[in-house]
């Protein structure tokens, strides 16, 4: 049986270790025991999603339990804490892969520890190396991958426009960089009934990290214009992130503590898009975005900005969903007019090619594609 070992230490709620757990799973569903995953554990980041209906196995790499609360919040704050776990991982990490022998290693996050390691040793393991979002190719991510690039297995990206990207800065050659999609869907998970009440009316939700990335500032301002004519919504933001305070009293200065919501991180994020009007994104950059398929999923209308990487890859402006420009008010709210405008026979054409357009963020596509490179 293959072992493919998978690094993705985290230190907050973000949409990567939901992917991770579902690489795991379609791998242990499809594979037909040909492959052995397991996710590399270091602080016990795991352990909610170590539920005996996933049958996963984790690999601690520490002997004695450690509860490391590292600072989440900050750009800087949140490096250091990847530095943090990056020397304390080191030799473990080192010692495991000596051991086991792992004949992969797929690495998701904090991965320039991983990538050092095997610039300095040799391993019988292959490293595939998973880029995502809108990586920043500062000096020293350049150099290092610079020099893993002859060492390095394979480069999985989850957009072709970002696998072009890379592609341009002639790091990685052509023939290491392929496109896997994220794993996102399980039929399952949605034909699930709705167990929670709609208390809050007519709504547009939004969902993400309450970061710079998502861009939250720009969509409370537009929703204060569209307020005024549209009295009866209001708006849901689910997520935490360092700049909580910031839009909390953004929103407090614009007396609209009574039409825009701050609920905090949500597991059940499809009940909430289910009841919602329609599900806006208003990221900077972004990948295809779990929360992008799961509205396709939900039945609900997705609102989204043209944004830098993955949207633009399967959204198309009026035919399965709405577009406006990047952080252009006059574009959104000209676009949500448009939206509004629609026929429900319109709508519902638009939500019948969104559920075909995102076909290939099934588990079975992705693992279908994942053994092609680990095979």
């Amino acid at each position: 049986m293959i072992k493919i070992y998978y690094w993705a230490p985290f230190i907050s709620k973000i949409a990567t270790p939901k992917a991770v757990i579902n690489s795991v799973v379609s791998i242990k569903k499809y594979s037909n025991k040909k492959f052995r995953p397991s996710i590399i554990s270091l602080f016990h980041e795991w352990d909610s999603y170590n539920k005996k209906e996933y049958d996963l196995n984790f690999i601690n790499l520490f002997k004695l339990k450690v509860n490391l609360k590292l600072p989440q919040s900050g750009f800087f704050l949140s490096r250091i804490s990847f530095i943090i776990i990056s020397l304390f991982s080191f030799f473990p990490l080192l010692r495991l892969l000596k051991k086991e022998k792992p004949e992969y290693l797929i690495i998701h996050l904090n991965t320039s520890l991983p990538l050092i390691l095997l610039l300095i040793f040799n391993f019988k393991t292959k490293f595939i190396l998973r880029i995502s979002g809108n990586p920043k190719l500062n000096f020293f991510r350049k150099t290092l991958w610079r020099l893993v690039s002859k060492k390095i297995h394979m480069v999985t990206t989850p957009t072709y426009i970002l696998s072009k990207k890379l592609s341009k800065h002639n790091i990685f050659t052509h023939d290491k960089l392929k496109v896997l999609y994220d794993p996102v869907l399980s039929i399952k998970d949605y034909k699930k009934k709705i167990t929670m009440v709609n208390k809050y009316g007519k709504y547009l939700i939004a969902i993400g990290r309450l970061t710079k990335q998502k861009n939250f500032k720009f969509l409370i301002n537009c929703f204060e214009n569209l307020s005024k004519k549209y009295a009866d919504y209001s708006l849901i933001i689910l997520g935490e992130g360092d700049k909580k305070n910031e839009l909390t009293k953004l929103i407090n200065n614009k007396k609209l503590e009574n039409k825009i919501l701050l609920l905090g991180y949500k597991d059940n994020v499809s009940e909430y898009l289910k009841h919602s009007y329609c599900f806006v994104l208003s990221s900077l950059w972004e990948d295809p975005g779990f929360v992008l398929i799961e509205s396709a999923m939900s039945n609900t209308l997705i609102f989204s900005s043209d944004c830098d990487t993955g949207p633009k890859d399967f959204l198309e402006n009026e035919k399965n969903s709405f577009i406006y420009k990047t952080n252009d008010m006059n574009s959104f709210l000209l676009n949500f007019e448009k939206l509004m405008k629609k026929s429900d026979e319109e709508k519902y054409k638009i939500r019948v090619l969104m559920k075909k357009s995102i076909k290939k963020f099934t588990l079975f596509n992705h693992y279908k594609s994942l053994e092609k490179i680990i095979s």
